[in-house]
Order: structure tokens, then sequence, then C-alpha cells
């Protein structure tokens, strides 16, 4: 539309339709699509020559521009040709030392490495850095990005420790970078933020693998890294809102509680299908975007020292004790030969690009007391484990068979080299680690399940166990809501409501597949079990059982000790009606039916609390969320932040922990773990819960031997 209004009130020939066409060619680069990019482009530069000339800058954006295209297309020698143009225009309109030619020669670098042709590579990327060391400090992006091409082309050439000081500056600059930006970005734009970081990240991680038989120290860079990355976003988005919320300052809770309902009105209108309603949803987030921001940013002068700490993997290795060890697990892209690519502009030549290709390895990195080093354990069958072996594995649990080879897969090989002395090992697992439940793996050689060997504990991020700042909860108090009846008409739920809720709740439209959703009996006794179980033990409990568990029952729940939710959970990652996957995972509460059925209630919530609107939960301190329901524990995994789904959610909310489970559970046998957890947690004082919940799932094993029923639920958290 713009190119089109551009060119009849500009001239095809005009500085307007240019810009026209090289957006287009920006949009279609950026989707892939190069010889559309190239079509773009080449409108751009015949729209510009018309009235600006071959010399001028403009026209050397054009041959830039259209050299990304033709090397991504692998036209390699077109591009170079464009390439070199471009350099000589800028070099005579700007002047041989303009910071801008840094940029022009270090991508012109690149296309040469590409091509294997190492001498003009170097060569090419010395001038790069001789003209960026003059022009911009050591923190800027441009030698930053210079940095990690001049470790990656010596990674290419194979001299490892050439390139490792070149990664680590990199690696260094990005850590710094995202220590000082990400306080003045809202959650969205720190996501976007780090998305730019990854590619990075990824290379740092490939090359330490690489490196660290010939140097062990870049292991312990590549742990404190891990450290400092992995979970990132989680943890920033958690650590603002506890401060805010912790921070007894009456005007900025006031702020605070706008940006809360101004999120609220976007998970609504998300949902919706009300294309008159969405009218307005750009602008809601632009308000809320703005919003969010100003609160991130002062949430750091209520920030502590332990906030800002960098965490070492030596600060790990200090709060474990004799027979424990702490672990980060690492999904790795292999450096290898990426593809081939047949260059048909320069006589067909044939270049086999090098960088990281598809093949997946998992790095188990051990931290154990007394060690110099974090122990590396690799487990090259990365793609493998998450294809034929996963499916084994769920295969196995679901149809209750003997599984005799996920335990060597997935946990041998980090056994045998954690030694028969460890008893008890942190795990912040990543990649196909968030799916299994390391507990339920059988060791054929002793005829035990992982359960029986060692006690073994998931956290989001080995640093959890010297990070935590949150004070222990005190309040023996307990929400428990379950047994939702999921007909009840909107009528009858108006009635039952504590209080009326604002504004027009709109359903969310997800294919159920199995129809409408029937009650849970084990549920009802699971709530009253647990009820008798707290108020013994002299707790408060708040319990909504079948018609009064109620969406705004829970959202209206304020920092309960242990928040226990029993009803039926979902996660639906192909519906096709929503891509976010915090809007298609969640929990069905009374009158759930009635929603999926097409029922509006203009008056109150849906029935349907989705993980987007359980981030908003005031959980602040609360120990432990207990989700009590099939699949609780499943969603959209991205590499180094775990899954986008429930868990996220509750953890961002403030949940210091979680169960949840990996896969359909038995109605009985789920109600009989809860019960025993409780039991056992409550009734031994120096017990912990991660102690009581083992026990209940050892106890629920002597009664129901196969993993399925006992192995469903995993805790995640402190």
């Amino acid at each position: 539309k713009a190119l089109v209004i551009r060119k009849t009130t500009t001239g095809i020939l005009s500085h307007q339709t240019g810009a026209a066409y090289l957006n287009l060619g920006g949009l279609f680069f950026q989707m892939k699509d190069y010889s559309k990019a190239e079509y773009f482009h080449k409108k751009a530069y015949e729209s510009w020559k018309g009235i600006k000339g071959e010399d001028h800058y403009d026209i050397s954006l054009c041959y830039f521009n259209l050299a990304l295209d033709h090397e991504n297309a692998g036209l390699f020698k077109m591009a170079e040709l464009e390439l070199v143009k471009s350099l000589e225009i800028r070099k005579k309109v700007m002047g041989k030392d303009h910071p801008f030619l840094a940029s022009s020669f270090s991508t012109l670098g690149d296309l040469y490495r590409n091509k294997g042709d190492y001498s003009n590579a170097l060569s090419t990327y010395n001038l790069a850095l001789e003209i960026a060391s003059k022009n911009y400090n050591e923190e800027s992006q441009t030698l930053i990005n210079l940095y990690k091409n001049l470790g990656v082309y010596y990674q290419h050439r194979g001299l490892l420790q050439k390139a490792e000081g070149y990664f680590i500056k990199n690696n260094a600059f990005q850590l710094k970078a995202l220590k000082r930006d990400f306080p003045a970005f809202s959650d969205n734009e720190k996501a976007k933020f780090f998305a730019t970081q990854e590619s990075d990240l990824e290379d740092f991680s490939s090359f330490c693998i690489e490196r660290y038989t010939q140097n062990p120290f870049v292991i312990d860079i590549l742990y404190n890294t891990k450290l400092a990355t992995k979970a990132l976003l989680l943890n920033s988005s958690t650590k603002w809102k506890r401060r805010i919320k912790n921070s007894n300052d009456e005007e900025l809770l006031l702020k605070y509680g706008q940006w809360e309902d101004l999120q609220s009105k976007i998970g609504k209108l998300v949902q919706s299908t009300d294309s008159i309603a969405k009218k307005g949803l750009d602008t809601l987030i632009a308000k809320s975007e703005k919003l969010e921001k100003e609160l991130s940013l002062i949430s750091e002068n209520f920030s502590s020292l332990i906030d800002k700490k960098q965490f070492t993997w030596q600060d790990v290795q200090k709060r474990l004790m004799p027979g424990e060890a702490a672990i980060e697990i690492v999904r790795v892209k292999k450096f290898g030969i990426r593809k081939t690519v047949t260059d048909t502009s320069d006589s067909n030549k044939i270049y086999l690009l090098k960088g990281l290709s598809d093949s997946i390895l998992y790095a188990a990195l051990i931290v154990k007391p007394n060690q110099k080093f974090p122990q590396v354990v690799l487990l090259q069958n990365g793609n493998t484990m998450e294809g034929k072996s996963f499916q084994l594995y769920m295969q196995s649990i679901q149809k209750q068979v003997r599984d005799e080879l996920s335990y060597q897969t997935f946990w041998g090989k980090i056994n045998k080299n954690l030694g028969p002395g460890i008893k008890r090992v942190f795990v912040s697992p990543d990649g196909v680690y968030n799916s299994i439940n390391l507990n339920t793996l059988l060791n054929t050689k002793t005829g035990k399940y992982l359960l029986e060997e060692k006690e073994i504990r998931i956290v989001t991020n080995t640093k959890d166990l010297v990070s935590s700042s949150i004070p222990k909860p005190n309040e023996a108090y307990a929400c428990l809501a379950g047994y939702p009846d999921f007909n009840l008409e909107k009528e009858k739920r108006h009635e039952i409501r504590l209080r009326q809720r604002t504004g027009p709740e709109l359903p969310l439209k997800i294919n159920t597949r199995g129809g409408q959703f029937t009650e849970l009996p084990g549920t009802r006794m699971e709530i009253e079990s647990i009820s008798k179980v707290l108020q013994a033990k002299g707790w408060q409990v708040e319990s909504f059982l079948g018609k009064e568990a109620l969406e705004e029952s829970i959202k209206e729940t304020q920092r309960p000790r242990v928040l226990h939710i029993a009803t039926h959970g979902f996660f639906q990652s192909d519906s096709g009606l929503v891509n976010d996957p915090m809007l298609s995972s969640g929990l069905l509460l009374t009158g759930a039916n009635r929603t999926f059925s097409g029922e509006r209630d203009e008056l109150g919530d849906d029935g349907i609390l989705t993980a987007y609107e359980a981030m908003n939960l005031n959980l602040d301190n609360t120990d432990l969320v207990v989700l009590s329901a099939c699949e609780t524990g499943l969603g959209e995994i991205k590499n180094g932040e775990g899954v986008y789904g429930l868990q996220r959610a509750f953890k961002v909310a403030g949940a210091k922990s979680i169960i949840m489970s990996l896969w359909k559970v038995d109605d009985d046998a789920t109600q009989e773990l809860m019960v025993a957890f409780y039991k056992n947690w409550l009734s031994a004082p120096n017990r912990n819960k991660r102690q009581a919940f083992l026990a209940a799932q050892k106890q629920l094993k002597a009664k129901y031997p196969n993993p399925y029923y006992w192995g469903a639920f995993v805790m995640v958290g402190e």
C-alpha cells in the first residue's frame, strides 16, 4: 500500500519510492524469500540511480542488500562483486576510514570465510578490525560482532587456541549487555533482545564443548554463562514483579495494579474471536508495554545485592554437602558441515558451508565438592534422544511395559561419572530432559528405578542453590480447589461468586477433541483429605469444591503458602487457533464445559484459567503450587528457557516450587499420592517437601509398581 501511494504521489524515480522498495526487500529477506528480496532491492536500485547517480550511499546500500540476498541464495561470486562494489562507493563518498566501513569489511570477510578463501577472509577481517578499533569503544556492537566473526574464522580453520580469546571476549560483552539493558525493557522486549543474542550463545556453547579437552577452563566460563542466561527471561520477569509487590510504595503498587488490569484485558482480547473488540488490542498492548518498562526500570531501585551478583560454579559448589552434586544439562548444536552449496554464479563451484549443524548433543556439566573444574559428560546422539528414544520412553510409560533402554540413554553415562558416593543430585534440565521424569528410569543392572538409587532434585537453574532471596513463608494458610462442576450454568455461577469481577470474559476457543470434560471423583476426595491433614496441623484452609471451584476464586487468592488445584489440565500444541503456548495450556474450572459449548458469560470468568492468566496471580512468597491434573508440566520447550506453559506461569506469579504432571494421570492413584505427600510433609518437622514428595512416590510405587502411576508428577523449584 505504501509503495502504491508513493509511486502515485512522488513517481517511480524518487527517494520515497526507493525506500518503499528497500523496505519490501528487507521484509522478504527476513522471510527467507531471497528471490523476492532480490527483485525489490533491484527496484530500489533502479529508482534511486535515476535521481542519485551511481556514487551515492543509498546505492551502496542497495548493492550491500543484494549481496546478502545472493549470498543466502548460494550465489557467492555475485555477492562478492556486489559487496566490493558497495565498499568502493562507500570509500568514495564517505572516506576510507569511515566507521561504517568496518561492518562492510566484516561482511565481506564472512563471505570469503564461507567460501573457504581463508587468506582473503583474514586480511579483510583485519581491515575491519583496524577501522573499528579507531572509531568504536570496546563495548560497541560492531566490535562485539567482529570478535565473534574472528572466533568463528579460526574455528573453521581448526585453530581453536586462536579462536578462544575472540569467543571469550564476545561472550563477556554479550553478558554485560544483557545485564545492562534488561532493566529498561518490557518482558516482550527482553525476549526479542535475548533472541538477538541466542546465536552467539549457541556458538559459544558449541565452541566450548569442542575446545574443553585442550583447555578445561572454558567449561568454567560455559557453566558460569549458563548460570547467567539459563531461564534468564523467566527469572527476570519473576524478580521485577516480586520487587514491586514487596516495595510498600503505594503509588508504585497502584501503577502495578493498573498494569495488571491492562494485562487482564489484553488476555481476554487475545483469546477473543470478536474482530470489533480486537480493534483496540494494539493500543492496549502499547500502553501496557510502556507501563511495564517503567515498572521494570524502577524495580532496579529495590534490587538486593544478591540480585546483582554474577554467580559462578564455585558458588554452587560451596553450597554442596558431601554426597551431593549439581548438574547443568546443556543442549548443544554440533559444529561441522552445515550444508553444501552449488554456486551457479561461478561456474557451478561447490562449497561446504561450516557452522552449527542440525546435529544435536547433550552435555552434562557436573559440579561436585572438592573438584577443580566442572566435569563434562557428552551424550552425542542428541537427535536420537529427542526422537526415537523419547518416543520409546513415552510409549513404555503409556503402555505400562518394562523400559530397559531409557536409563542407559538418558542417565547411564552421567551416573557413571557421578560415582557411587553421590546420593543427592540437583539437576537443571534442558531440551528433552524437560519432558522426562528421571526417577522413572529403570537401571536393569540393579533392577531399581532411579527413584530408589538417588535423590533427584529438579531446579530451573543450579544457581537456585545459592541465589534465593525470597523469605520463607511462615503463614500456615492453604488454598485448595478441585472437583469443579464443569457444567454449571452461568446464572448459578453468579450467585455463588464471592464478588463480581468487572469487564467481559470472552471464551477461549479450543478444540477439546474428547468433547465435554467429565467430573473427577478422586479430586473431591483429594481436596477433602488434604484439608483434614492441614487443619489437623493447625493450618488455615480455604477450600473451593464443586460449584465453588471458580476461576475467580483462584484469581482472588492472596499469597497462600500452598495453592493446590485438582482438576483437568490441558496443553494443545496443535490447536491451530492460538500460537502462544501461554494461551494453549491451562486448567479447567467450574463452568468450563459451558464455555466450550459456546456460552458467553459477560459478567464473570469463563472457567478456563490459561497460563497467560496464571502469570498474574498473587503468589508472591507462595511456598508450593500443586497442579494435580493431567499434563500440567507440558508446554513449548525453548532451548535454555525451559517450558512455556503452566510451569512457567506459576513461577512468574511467584511460586517457589511446583508439583506438576508430564502425562495423563490416574484419578485414584493421584489422590493417594497427594494425600500421602501432605501427610509425609507435615508429620515430620525436619522433613522438607522434596523428601516428603519422594517418600510419597515410593509409597505409591509399593501399591502401583508401574511408573505410569507414581512417576507422572515431578517437583521443580527451590
